[in-house]
This record gives structure tokens, C-alpha cells and sequence, in this order.
């Protein structure tokens, strides 16, 4: 008798067929099938041997974007991602800055607190500058306080209750403009004086009602000096300028001056230099551009750096120095009417000040 698959054996000759008949099937298939067995229950750990080299479709790494987490890595794999984490300094990406997205730009008119900005060089140097600077940078301030920014500053009725003061480095004082600053110009003064002394002297004449002046021909001379102050801008050229009228009812022609110059520093320095000559032609003169008693001023450079063959030396020019000036009317202009000659009122040297005096009164001036 056999036993079906449903049937329970109820007799001891029934279970001794019953396990005839199982060892003939065992027989017949070589083992149990796994479909066979019920797997409820079971855990891995009851598997004698289970090294992980044992385990079938095992999957890699794969660049995807897959979410699923049935994935092994290598250690290579794993070194690269390590690597990456203990990256504190460098772009391990190798991104530029240009192709990052929406680079937020700053806006100085906006109150936006979101920290998505991005300065430029020239931004970040307002602040900078802002941060270094010593002086009034917010312009703050009116009437009795200090108005303007940065190294420009103006003083609008301005009390000061103490000294002003200044570093004694030479080229350093006193500025105008705002805007674009610098060392404002002064006159060291030529006054011309009536000698009506010898051939070549001008003559003390009418000029206008009861006012008179000196009036120069042709061929007539002049001597002059001038005395460098202290307030001299070191550096600066100077220009050598000429006050001068005329009386008639038409002029024409040409006015022409010739100076000879020469220079020395003072306090027992140097000697005066070899003359310089310079000419200043004051051409194609009319009633219509030099009217009768126009003040005109024509000006000529009297210095350089280095000197020239016309110019003395800008370089050697120094406080308490002395210029010494001789001066020829070589050509007047045609003037008809009044007195037929030209009037010379000033021959002025036009310089740059600091404004302020040196530190010493001999060199060096400014130790």
C-alpha cells in the first residue's frame, strides 16, 4: 500500500511504508527539491559556511540614479568617496567661479539680507579704502565741522580751538579743488619802479587822467630779483609773467622782451649760474584783442627740470634761493596815440605754495 501525499499514516505497518516510500522517492530525485521546503522562518546565520564571496549577483557600483540599496563598492570605490570627504582646502571639483548659476551681484542701494553675493575687486576696494582711511570719509557735517571725503576735505567756517599740524616732508600742505587737488599758485611780486636813470631807463609818464606809470621804448631796460619763499612747492615749475598796458587809440605789431636769468640756492651753497636767456614775443596785437588800458597778463616758462638752454634748473630751486632777472624791451608794438609806448605795471614770477612754512629755517628745511 502507498501512502498519498494528503494522507497521515495511523499504524505502525502504515509509518514503515510511509518511510519506504519516501526513501524511494529521495531515491529517484537525489535530494529534496528547494521548492519543496518551506523557507518560513529561516535565517542566514543557519548556513554552515556563508562568505560573502559565496553570495551570486552580487551588483557594483554604477553612476545612475538609481535609489535602490543593492549595491556593493571596491575599496577604490570607497577611496575615491573618502578622498572627496577629507578634501578641507582646494576644488575637488575643479569648478570655475564663472560657472556656478545665479551668481547674485551686490547692491548698495538694497537692504536684502540673503548672503547670496558676490563683490568685485573694484567694490571690495570702496570698502577697503573705506576701512584705511583716516579722515572724514562720510563727509559729516556742516557750518562749524568738516565737510568732504577721503583726502579731499573742506573746512567751512571752521573754528579751531588748537594749532594745525602738518608733517614737515617737503611738498607737503595746503591743497584746492576737490575734485582733482593741488598746490595753489602765489606771485613773487616784480614791482617795476620809475630810476629814470641813464640810457635804457623808462620814463615815469601819464598813463590815465592824473594816474601815472612807466613807460617803455624800445631799447629800454630793467633789473629785477625775486626771493624764494618757504612755502615753495619743491618740484614745481615756475612761470615768469608780464603785467602790461598801453594808452592809445590803436596798436599793432609785436611786443618783444628779452630776459636774462640766473639762480642760486642761498646759505653759502652754490654760485649763480651762467645767464639764461629767454624771449617772450607778444605777436599780431590789435586794438580788437589789446584794447586801450586792457590789463593784459603774457606769461612764459622761466624753469624746467633739468634746465634747457631757456629755462633754469626746477630741480635746484629752494627756499631762500635768489632769481636775478635783466630785462630788455627789444620791440614794441605801433600805438597811436596817448604816449606811443607801452606801460609795464608788474613782471611777476608765478609759483606754487604749500601754504605753510619749513620745519627749519636752513637746510634741509624739512628735517
Amino acid at each position: 500500500m502507498t501512502l498519498s501525499s494528503n494522507q497521515t499514516p495511523k499504524s505502525p505497518r502504515e509509518l514503515e511504508q510511509f518511510y519506504r516510500d519516501v526513501a524511494k522517492m529521495l531515491g529517484n530525485l537525489a535530494g529534496i527539491p528547494w521548492n519543496l521546503i518551506s523557507k518560513a522562518g529561516s535565517r542566514l546565520d543557519e548556513i554552515t559556511v556563508r562568505t560573502h564571496n559565496l553570495l551570486q549577483e552580487v551588483k557594483g557600483w554604477a553612476t545612475g540614479a538609481d535609489t535602490v540599496q543593492d549595491r556593493h563598492i571596491s575599496d577604490a570605490d570607497g577611496k575615491v568617496w573618502q578622498d572627496h570627504v577629507e578634501v578641507t582646502d582646494g576644488n575637488p571639483h575643479g569648478t570655475d567661479h564663472a560657472a556656478l548659476d545665479a551668481i547674485g551681484e551686490l547692491d548698495p542701494a538694497s537692504a536684502d539680507a540673503t548672503k547670496d553675493k558676490h563683490l568685485s575687486n573694484a567694490q571690495s576696494k570702496v570698502w577697503q579704502d573705506h576701512t584705511d582711511a583716516t579722515q572724514n570719509v562720510h563727509g559729516v557735517g556742516t557750518g562749524n565741522s568738516v565737510v568732504g571725503t577721503g583726502t579731499a576735505q573742506t573746512l567751512t567756517s571752521k573754528k579751531f580751538g588748537d594749532s594745525i599740524t602738518l608733517p614737515k616732508t617737503a611738498g607737503v600742505g595746503i591743497k584746492v579743488d576737490n575734485d582733482a587737488p593741488d598746490f595753489p599758485w602765489r606771485d613773487l611780486l616784480g614791482l617795476i619802479i620809475y630810476k629814470d636813470v641813464g640810457v635804457g631807463s623808462p620814463l615815469l609818464t601819464t598813463y590815465r587822467g592824473n594816474v601815472r606809470d612807466v613807460n617803455f621804448a624800445a631799447g629800454d631796460d630793467y633789473d629785477l630779483k625775486f626771493h624764494i619763499d618757504h612755502d615753495w612747492v619743491p618740484g614745481k615749475d615756475c612761470f615768469i609773467h608780464m603785467h602790461w598796458s598801453h594808452n592809445g587809440t590803436d596798436v599793432s605789431g609785436s611786443l618783444v622782451i628779452n630776459y636774462y636769468v640766473t639762480y642760486a640756492k642761498g646759505h653759502n651753497q652754490a654760485p649763480f649760474h651762467a645767464e639764461k636767456n629767454i624771449t617772450q614775443t607778444i605777436a599780431s596785437l590789435s586794438i580788437a584783442n589789446t584794447p586801450q588800458y586792457q590789463a593784459r597778463i603774457d606769461e612764459i616758462q622761466l624753469s624746467s627740470s633739468g634746465g634747457s638752454a631757456t629755462t633754469i634748473d626746477t630741480d635746484l630751486i629752494e627756499p631762500d634761493g635768489l632769481v636775478l632777472i635783466h630785462f630788455d624791451v627789444t620791440t614794441i608794438p605801433t600805438i597811436t596815440g596817448g604816449s606811443g609806448k607801452p606801460f609795464i605795471h608788474f613782471v611777476d614770477v608765478h609759483c606754487q605754495s604749500t601754504g605753510v612754512g619749513t620745519k627749519q629755517k636752513t637746510p634741509d628745511f624739512y628735517t
